[in-house]
């Protein structure tokens, strides 16, 4: 049946056989591009969670170009244009709307659809939806047994490859997780482990050796300063090529240049706080918060997790050109579907793992990791991993105030208490870097384009509003 040995074979020999139903068959992370030579047709399929990206730009003349990159279909735009409603997302949330882009007419294909292409023109479809699944279990211990059985399974098969495969390691629940179960299923005496860190007192760096010190396993440090990140910033920004508020950018960076000196494929720990309800702001489902008035909740929800700017201050920001406001109010309640039933723990997480999960995180681990030609794997992400914690009970995720409740349980026998039940860390998680980041490394090396010149020269805020909205140093609160 097969003729080589690629794993990119069985894709097509599965197209053959039975057409778009074949990703009903696939796991994992993928973006596939498929021409369909009896039919003429294009075939763009991405995978369920939204690990890859892949980019499309529908043409004038009903032709159709596609890549994993947006700059390789800037050269097909003769004139370009930023969207407002990407960039409204991305003033609102921190990163860009998913099935758009920055670049106007350009788009990126959803999680867990797939796009058409014939006879110059196109449709996309919805091949895959996060439900809750039926499982045989009714205590802790049932949905333990189940969290430890699905996520060993997922980082077996993570571990299939024709090179050694190690991980980034943080000291954190996640990664350690991994890096119990991947000792369990591998020679672990090969495996290397891959730390960051900035010398600071909050630094992970110590709680990595705690939890690498109970395994066989090769941990390299790097080191790293706060104004390296300001240095290398415009690289940062050439390989994203959309903007992401995210604190961890410059760690991001440097990590995945630390990895490419010893591997090329990586497990990572991405995804569980989304699942089991890592972040701190999820502490506002819990009492006394929860006694709060659900107006209240959902406002402090969004700008705990994301620290951006309301509309109304947006709107305020904006020379008259670039304002829309019935758009920007639009965006603003974009997520709203979400909450229709009501304020929930369980609905926010619903939210973060089509939106925030997809356009922020993973976007940012794809981008960084490849830009440096390591391949980011993310066992936290396998669609049966993800069906099952989806379906957990949201009262055994954040229980007794203690986050992630049921993995830590879960995999507590595996790992240092000081690990296993250590909180995220610091009372901000990652967000503790933003102050530090922008007075040593930002602020510094690019102030000048924030300068009234700089922002009258460039058009979209008003100079004397945004510098005042600068002087109140908002990343501080």
């Amino acid at each position: 049946v097969f003729s080589t040995q690629s794993d990119t074979e069985v894709i097509l020999r599965g197209y053959e056989e039975f057409g778009v139903r074949v990703l009903e068959k696939l796991e994992g992370m993928f973006a596939i591009a498929i021409w369909d030579e009896p039919e003429e047709k294009l075939f763009l399929a991405r995978d369920r969670i939204g690990i890859k990206p892949l980019y499309y730009y529908p043409g004038a003349h009903g032709e159709i170009s596609f890549g994993s990159e947006l700059k390789a279909l800037l050269p097909l735009i003769q004139e370009r244009n930023i969207s407002k409603e990407a960039l409204y997302h991305y003033l609102l949330y921190g990163f860009v709307l998913q099935g758009e882009s920055m670049v106007e007419g350009i788009h990126h294909l959803l999680p867990g659809h797939y796009l058409i292409w014939q006879n110059g023109s196109f449709t996309t479809q919805r091949y895959w939806r996060l439900q809750k699944q039926d499982y045989d279990a009714k205590t802790e211990a049932d949905w333990m047994a189940l969290i430890e059985e699905n996520l060993r399974n997922a980082v077996k098969s993570h571990l299939i490859a024709d090179v050694p495969v190690g991980l980034t390691l943080s000291g954190g629940l996640d990664s350690s997780a991994v890096l119990a179960l991947m000792c369990q299923s591998s020679d672990h005496s090969l495996l290397n482990a891959i730390t960051v860190g900035y010398n600071r007192p909050d630094d992970e760096t110590r709680y990595s050796r705690i939890a690498a010190a109970g395994f066989d396993v090769n941990v390299h440090e790097r080191f790293i300063k706060i104004e390296d990140v300001g240095e290398h910033y415009e690289k940062i920004i050439y390989h994203m090529e959309e903007p992401i508020a995210h604190p961890v950018l410059g760690t991001t960076y440097f990590l995945s240049r630390a990895v490419r000196e010893h591997l090329k494929v990586v497990l990572i720990g991405e995804g569980s706080d989304e699942l089991f309800a890592g972040y701190p702001h999820y502490r506002l489902f819990t009492f006394p918060y929860s006694l709060a008035p659900e107006f209240l909740t959902r406002h402090f929800f969004m700008k705990a997790g994301y620290i951006m700017p309301g509309w109304r201050t947006i709107a305020n920001l904006l020379q008259p050109e670039w304002l829309d406001r019935d758009l920007l109010r639009q965006v603003a309640h974009r997520y709203d579907p979400y909450f229709s039933g009501g304020i929930t723990g369980e609905r926010g997480l619903h939210f973060e793992l089509e939106a925030e999960l997809v356009g922020s995180q993973l976007l940012r681990v794809d981008k960084l990791m490849m830009a440096h030609s390591v391949e980011a794997r993310v066992p936290f992400l396998d669609r049966n991993f993800v069906e099952l914690a989806y379906s957990i009970p949201y009262n055994l995720k954040r229980k007794n105030g203690i986050e992630k409740y049921i993995l830590r349980k879960a995999m507590s026998k595996y790992l240092p208490d000081e690990v296993a039940w250590r909180p995220k860390s610091g009372p901000k998680g990652t967000q503790a870097l933003l102050q530090p980041l922008m007075d040593k490394a930002l602020l510094p090396r690019w102030n000048d384009l924030l300068s009234n010149q700089s922002l009258t020269n460039h058009g979209m805020f008003i100079p004397e509003k945004m510098t005042k909205y600068l002087t109140e140093r908002p990343w501080d609160k």
